[in-house]
């Protein structure tokens, strides 16, 4: 595009994720034992899980409504799934943020008074900043809501495939930025219409097993076929066509790769063991929630 009498070059460069802090996070003590307590809650049940800050954006009570629609139209269901919400608060000064919240509670209380029972309570919201916790619970998800009205990229998205241990299924909004790099293997959802989020729940919970296994291997390799060096690299490359220099930025995404190490290493350990995602890494115990 021309501005101001200067040719600008304009392009997208979508964010790329360093998987070796999430996989050491994931293995650390601390995680393995919320697992365990984690796996301890959901019992025999599936889990549903969407990990989101408290915005606007994220369009938390239409998933909680979307789910009271499975229940109601699936009663089958009820008791065999728990939707596990981890929302950290955000901007909890501003009016429509702490209102939202609030809405957002309410609809959920709604479902639980509805459907929920002594022994079952549909919907459990975990409102406090834990990332490891949500860690954990990326291990164990069956399904993974992923809703936004709209979202630059999404990297929980990314990041629950890459530790998840139950080849979890990814329902993901077609306006999440991350819909361009997953979408195909995912179950892709308009965030704004109940039903079809309704359906693509009950389609991911009932999902064979291996499709499933296919679903996650290629979420997992999408993911890492991408990395922060090549996203840096390929940003230079371009400053450099564009003021008319020639480079080899081959070199340089190799340079910047050492501090991250290599992003592919640790793919076998993901795949081992019948295409299973439980092992992160070579010394993970696989029995381990």
């Amino acid at each position: 595009m021309i501005l101001d009498g200067r040719v600008v070059l304009v392009r997208s460069y979508p964010i790329a994720l360093d998987p070796g802090p999430l996989r050491r996070t994931s293995q650390s003590p601390e995680a393995k034992r919320l697992r365990r307590e984690l796996a301890a809650w959901r019992g025999d049940a599936k889990l549903l899980l969407r990990v989101d800050r408290m915005e606007l954006s994220k369009n938390v009570p239409r998933g909680f409504m979307a789910f009271e629609l499975l229940l109601r139209d699936h009663p089958e269901w009820h008791g065999r799934v728990r939707f596990l919400a981890l929302l950290p608060p955000s901007r909890t000064e501003i009016p429509e943020y702490a209102a939202y919240a609030e809405r957002s509670f309410d609809e959920a209380e709604r479902v639980n008074t509805k459907f929920g029972g002594e022994d079952w309570q549909p919907i459990e919201i975990r409102a406090q900043e834990d990332y490891v916790g949500a860690v954990a619970a990326y291990g164990l998800y069956d399904v993974l809501l992923v809703n936004p009205v709209f979202d630059g990229m999404n990297l929980v998205a990314m990041e629950g495939p890459l530790v998840n241990k139950r080849n979890g299924v990814l329902v993901l909004s077609r306006n999440a930025g991350a819909f361009l790099r997953l979408g195909r293997h995912a179950v892709p959802i308009n965030p704004f219409d109940l039903t079809e989020t309704a359906d693509a729940l009950r389609f991911a919970l009932e999902m064979p097993e291996d499709q499933r296994v296919r679903r996650a291997r290629g979420l997992a390799r999408a993911v890492l076929a991408h990395s922060p060096a090549r996203w840096l690299a390929s940003q230079l490359r371009d400053i450099d066509a564009a003021r008319g220099l020639g480079s080899d930025r081959s070199k340089t995404a190799q340079e910047i790769e050492e501090p991250f190490g290599s992003v592919h290493h640790g793919v076998g350990g993901l795949f081992e063991g019948g295409g299973s995602l439980g092992a992160v890494d070579g010394d993970a115990d696989r029995d381990e929630p």
